[in-house]
């Protein structure tokens, strides 16, 4: 069976995501399409527009698991004020610290339930606490926060395995296709958060 360490870990920033774009997508759009998002309705071409926003406004970074040139799981980060779903009270909460957003997980199906979406985010947990702040007058404290489907519960052990807490909910809209045609449908999302301490603050 391979393994997560088996696989080979890229981090990309725009320009390296670039390369793996077309796989990326054929990954994307299957996994959020598919099991627990079965019926939901993805524009291709809007879906593309958003993740290039992600990396030119908002510091995205693509965390890719392959073997050789097949995509075997990815994690993608950017700053958590591309997240326009998530509450101002919750937001107000986070005032002062460097916020990131996990902004989505998948595996492939050939791959799961051999630790790769842990290995995922361990290094992109790493890596938040040693980034740099982008605000100088910002506190120490870093914070990692994710939405994830309400029913989602293997995802909810992973990341409280990884110190993150249950923090909220939100009711989102999603285009789900029927045999009517798309329509529209509140789904019930969770926050979860993970608080931290910037390396370069730790004496």
């Amino acid at each position: 069976m391979m393994r997560a360490t088996d696989l080979t870990l890229t981090v990309c920033d725009a320009t390296g995501f670039a390369a793996w774009e077309t796989r990326f997508m054929a990954l994307y759009l299957e996994a959020f399409t598919s099991g627990s998002y079965h019926g939901h309705y993805l524009d291709e071409a809007a879906e593309r527009a958003w993740l290039r926003r992600l990396f030119a406004q908002h510091r995205a970074r693509c965390y890719l698991l392959h073997e050789g040139t097949t995509l075997a799981g990815f994690l993608l980060m950017a700053d958590a004020a591309y997240d326009r779903k998530l509450p101002a009270d919750m937001r107000q909460q986070l005032a002062g610290q460097q916020v990131w957003a996990l902004a989505e997980l998948a595996v492939a199906p050939a791959y799961q339930r051999q630790g790769l979406a842990a290995r995922l985010l361990a290094q992109c947990l790493a890596d938040c606490i040693a980034l740099p702040r982008d605000d100088e007058a910002a506190s120490c404290g870093t914070t990692l926060i994710v939405r994830t489907q309400a029913d989602a519960l293997g995802a909810h052990r992973l990341y409280e395995r990884y110190g993150f807490a249950w923090w909220g909910e939100v009711q989102v809209p999603v285009a789900v296709l029927q045999p009517e045609g798309l329509r529209w449908r509140q789904v019930s999302k969770h926050y979860y958060r993970c608080a931290m301490v910037r390396l370069e603050c730790v004496v």
